[in-house]
């Protein structure tokens, strides 16, 4: 078996389906209702720019890559046609879980710059604005991390 790496366009999944190159573009298609819930008159199937056609095999279209880290270079596309027609809604979008993320404090030192005893206003402010931008700096951090922990779930 090889796999299919299929595109959904309306929500952004990624599937994959083992497949052989005798395989039919309507069993594909069939197997993708089962997992999409979109059903096959709804259904367009895309490679390279083409339609694929539902009566030829995914061999007639150099599918499916033998090697799984190429069948990224080959993917196929599925569009919903109930999202192409004019006027039509956009796609429900997916509801994500609430994010929590630990955003550390910044150490408080009792030490006093030597900025902050400057003449001019604006060198004064300068340690301040780098409080602000190690503060910033931390939270961006931590939302990094938090969501690559949320991916890699």
């Amino acid at each position: 078996m090889s796999i299919l790496l299929v595109l959904v366009a309306h929500d952004g999944r990624t599937l994959q389906l083992d497949v052989q190159g005798q395989t039919r573009v309507d069993a594909v298609q069939q197997a993708l209702v089962s997992v999409t819930g979109i059903s096959v008159p709804d259904q367009i199937v895309m490679c390279h720019g083409a339609r694929l056609d539902p009566a030829k095999p995914l061999a007639a279209y150099n599918l499916p890559v033998a090697d799984p880290s190429a069948a990224e270079d080959q993917p196929v596309f599925l569009y919903h046609k109930v999202y192409l027609r004019p006027g039509a809604a956009p796609p429900l979008s997916e509801p994500l879980p609430m994010m929590e993320v630990t955003v550390p404090g910044l150490p408080s030192v009792g030490l006093r710059h030597p900025l902050q005893s400057a003449h001019s206003p604006l060198i004064r402010a300068l340690p301040d604005y780098e409080a602000q931008f190690q503060q910033q700096q931390g939270e961006a951090r931590a939302y990094w991390e938090a969501s690559r922990e949320r991916l890699n779930k």
